[in-house]
């Protein structure tokens, strides 16, 4: 998961308050059936790759709705797909405000993060966290590799605050 405090150098409050969670997931759900990772897919791109809830949160919610008879669980093609049952249907339509409330509150906390460009780039950002990570933890990383990759992220570093601060040079 690509964590805002990983960015900032520190911890924030929660993306949504306790319980939230499971009416996104619902409202996902609702509109088509679904599995696990398309739902952490779905709203990793809702936010423009600034929100990727882990498994270790959606499966536990899943399993939670499915115990509350809001959802209903088969299997295609090896997967486990979640539909949505008419109690969970009933469930949300008498929620309707809590959906909207925190589809608001993901646009306000995301902004233009929304948009295929920023999540591109969030999703090449992801991407190579996740490949220096993996190389340090295979031990591919010398201290010469790290200090040349070092370099690297600062200057990469300075000319992207000189893009933010600056704007595009045409």
């Amino acid at each position: 998961m690509f964590h805002n405090h990983w960015m900032h150098g520190h911890r924030h409050k929660p993306m949504f308050e306790k319980g939230a969670l499971k009416y996104l997931i619902l409202d996902l759900i609702n509109a088509k059936p679904r599995h696990g990772y398309d739902i952490i897919r779905e709203l990793e791109e809702s936010s423009g790759g600034c929100y990727s809830p882990s498994p270790g949160t959606i499966y536990p919610t899943l399993q939670m709705l499915e115990d509350l008879g809001y959802i209903m669980v088969s299997q295609e093609h090896g997967k486990k797909v979640n539909e949505i049952t008419d109690e969970g249907r009933a469930y949300l339509d008498t929620h309707k405000d809590m959906v909207n409330q925190h589809r608001e509150r993901m646009a306000e906390c995301f902004g233009s993060a929304g948009s295929a460009e920023f999540g591109a780039m969030m999703h090449e950002m992801k991407s190579l966290f996740q490949h220096v990570a993996h190389s340090g933890r295979q031990g591919d990383t010398s201290p010469e590799k790290a200090a040349a990759i070092k370099e690297v992220l600062d200057k990469a570093k300075k000319e992207i605050e000189t893009i933010i601060e600056d704007g595009v040079n045409d």
